[in-house]
């Protein structure tokens, strides 16, 4: 059963969206929101941008608290970060008095380069309970992760939707279903979510970095999926979020036509932002967003970043404003 929202997934829209390179008009905002984790990268985009913000929330992960976490924590702390934990009611009350009838637009930054799906989500759902009330100029801000190699497998331990806000809810429930997944560089882990769901159809999605070592690694942990399955394969550029944003939008409203659309991101965290987005305020309200991870079962390393910041811009508002 899915979990209520805070607002109609109908009622809200994107617009205005536009992809930017590097940190020019990145500086203030209303609030911003970052996660404190275990990676080197968490910290990336709080010490090269040095927000002025009136709210500054660092969220918290209750595992891996090793590797950075307590230089990270120094950093944000030096920053003025609050912190609190995804589960902490402090930190969403900040979007409950911010959601105001009011035609005044609110600017919000998110940084996701150390987020979950699941904290993704749970912050992009307070940001469309304040965007029913009045216009939010969001900025999804993203640090891609230097060149790490290829992952060997771990039995997969989660598998469902991302959130219970993304279980999906189908008109038509005995239609055929249609796959669209972000391929990522765990070997095997794509072709075993797959045989999970057994979908009819499948789209698949393959990020052109900035490092092209990652683009070969996700062909080859990925290899065997043609061999298996009839697939459709498409490329998309991590430093232009905007144009997969709305090809993804674009895939669902055609595939929805005929199939019950299931996405499931791997690999770069800002496909996974851009699904979450789509699903949230693409007019695609029966899409759904699934995740298949190896949970703590994988061995934490650290992450650093490459040195780029990439961020997706956008207006959510009501569509009838």
């Amino acid at each position: 059963m899915m979990s209520s929202l805070p607002f109609s997934r109908s009622s809200l829209t994107l617009c205005e969206e536009r992809s930017v390179l590097g940190v020019e008009g990145l500086k203030e905002f209303d609030v911003v929101v970052c996660a404190l984790g275990y990676e080197t990268r968490s910290r990336y985009v709080a010490e090269n941008i040095e927000f002025v913000a009136s709210t500054k929330i660092a969220l918290t992960f209750d595992h891996n608290l090793s590797i950075s976490r307590n230089e990270n924590e120094r950093c944000f702390d030096s920053f003025g970060f609050n912190k609190y934990t995804l589960q902490d009611n402090q930190w969403k009350m900040v979007f409950e008095k911010m959601a105001v009838k009011t035609n005044e637009e609110i600017r919000i930054a998110v940084d996701i380069s150390s987020m979950s799906k699941e904290m993704m989500a749970c912050v992009l759902s307070r940001i469309g309970m304040v965007a029913d009330k009045r216009p939010v100029k969001l900025f999804s801000i993203y640090a891609p992760t230097s060149y790490y190699e290829l992952r060997e497998p771990y039995p997969i331990q989660r598998q469902g939707p991302v959130s219970p806000l993304l279980g999906g809810g189908y008109a038509n429930p005995e239609s055929p279903l249609a796959a669209i997944v972000g391929l990522g560089n765990e070997r095997g882990l794509a072709v075993g979510a797959i045989q999970a769901i057994e979908p009819s159809l499948l789209w698949t999605y393959v990020a052109i970095g900035f490092d092209e070592r990652f683009g070969h690694d996700v062909r080859s942990a990925n290899e065997n999926l043609s061999e298996i399955y009839d697939l459709t394969e498409f490329t998309f550029k991590i430093a232009d979020p905007t144009l997969l944003r709305q090809e993804l939008q674009s895939s669902v409203i055609t595939l929805r036509q005929t199939h019950r659309v299931m996405i499931i991101p791997m690999g770069s965290k800002i496909f996974s932002q851009m699904s979450i987005l789509t699903a949230f305020f693409g007019k695609c309200p029966e899409l759904t967003i699934w995740q298949f991870s190896s949970g703590s079962n994988a061995t934490a390393s650290d992450r650093v970043a490459e040195g780029s910041i990439v961020t997706h811009v956008a207006t959510i508002r009501r569509s009838d404003f």
